[in-house]
């Protein structure tokens, strides 16, 4: 039950997470998050491949060839976010559903993900117009959602 994992998560003593029906119901619930962690985790390592091979193909010293390459990365940007946009627009109506949309909102980690989120599909759009690279703006926000993919996958990774 959902109201369990709450109260777990929003108990003051953290030693309810050393006793074993605390562990088991961790435990439980892990494995059947794990394929959905596993999934998010690959989705962000495409996203920040995906993100680099951008970043290679639209510097202004790349070779004449890589206008075939960039569509694709550019398409498998927008498929990507999609995907993700549907997960978290998903993800947003569980909480409401649920009466935790309050939760939701202050969570500076939802945040972060919904503003990352908004950013991927603003590049992913100006990157469809060949002449943003060379925007001094689109550049440093490039460089800041580069930066920001980086740190989503890292915090996977652990």
């Amino acid at each position: 039950d959902l109201r369990v994992l709450v109260a777990l998560s929003d108990c003051p003593n953290s030693d309810v997470f050393g006793t074993d029906g605390c562990r088991a119901i961790v435990s439980w619930r892990w494995k059947m998050e794990r394929p959905l962690a596993r999934f998010r985790t690959v989705m962000a390592g495409i996203e920040v491949a995906n993100f680099m091979a951008i970043n290679f193909f639209t510097d202004e010293t790349a070779p004449s060839w890589v206008g075939g390459p960039l569509h694709f990365t550019i398409f498998v940007s927008l498929l990507v976010w999609s995907l993700a946009m549907y997960m978290e627009l998903s993800q947003i109506l569980g909480f409401i559903c649920t009466g935790l949309g309050r939760r939701y909102l202050a969570s500076p980690r939802h945040w972060f993900d919904l503003t990352v989120l908004v950013m991927t599909g603003a590049v992913s759009l100006a990157l469809l117009d060949k002449q943003v690279v060379e925007d001094t703006a689109f550049c440093t926000g490039f460089g800041v959602l580069v930066f920001c993919k980086w740190s989503r996958f890292l915090v996977y990774l652990r």
